[in-house]
Order: structure tokens, then sequence, then C-alpha cells
């Protein structure tokens, strides 16, 4: 099983200063707050600040919480782009299917106005011994 070397918080996303509002089982919501440092030349989100929002939004809800949290990597994301960024956005992500050590999410980033921005589909590799079947 990989060791963690940071296990509260990865040094990218603490550079990025992202904030999670909830984590609760398999479910997530992580706010990404209004910066000019998020932007790109024309004035909006930058796409990879979106991207790097859901994919630590999703890895959040794949690793669960409590007893039963486990360590998970990224094995693929894809990401479509509904609108502009502009602000603050807040990510949602829910898991779709779980097994044993494959989890399949989904992640829907809105902004402020409440206008969808981006939606996410991402599949996790779980580490660490699934929880016992009740």
């Amino acid at each position: 099983m990989p060791t963690l070397l940071y296990p509260d918080s990865a040094p990218f996303v603490d550079h990025l200063r992202f904030e999670i509002l909830s984590h609760e089982g398999h479910e997530a919501v992580v706010r990404m707050p209004a910066d000019h440092i998020y932007k790109n030349r024309k004035g909006d989100v930058h796409g990879g600040a979106i991207s790097a929002l859901l994919d630590h939004s999703l890895g959040l809800a794949a690793c669960g919480t409590g007893p039963n949290a486990r360590i998970s990597s990224t094995l693929s994301i894809t990401i479509q782009y509904l609108n502009r960024g502009s602000g603050e956005l807040i990510c949602r992500t829910s898991v779709q299917r779980a097994g044993r050590s494959i989890i399949y999410l989904q992640g829907m980033v809105k902004g402020a106005d409440g206008n969808p921005v981006a939606v996410g589909m991402a599949t996790f590799k779980l580490f660490g011994t699934p929880p016992a079947e009740s």
C-alpha cells in the first residue's frame, strides 16, 4: 500500500487554496475562491484550475471518510467544459459505482450564480483493504 507523505493535505492542494466545505462518506464539496491567480489570459478561470478542482474533489470522494477510508489515485478523468468560469467555483462530487479496488465518480462545478461550469467523470484506484461486507 502507498505511504502517505502528507496525510492531512497535499502541498499542491494547499498551494491552490481549495477549501473543503463538506466531506462525508463518498461525497465531497470543495470551494475554489475567487482570485486572479486562477485566471487565463481572457480573464476566465483557467481550464487547468477547474481540472485540478475536479480531480481533488473526486479524489476526496473516492477515499471516503471514517474507518472505511482508503487511499486513492486517479486512473482517468474526463471533463466537459460547459460555460466560462468566473469568480468563486464550487465542486460537488459523488460515487456512481464502486467495486473492491476501482471506483467511478462524477463531479459538477458551478459558479457562485449556480450556473454549471464543468462536469467531470473519473475512475480511481483504491488502495488498502476494502471494508468487510456486512
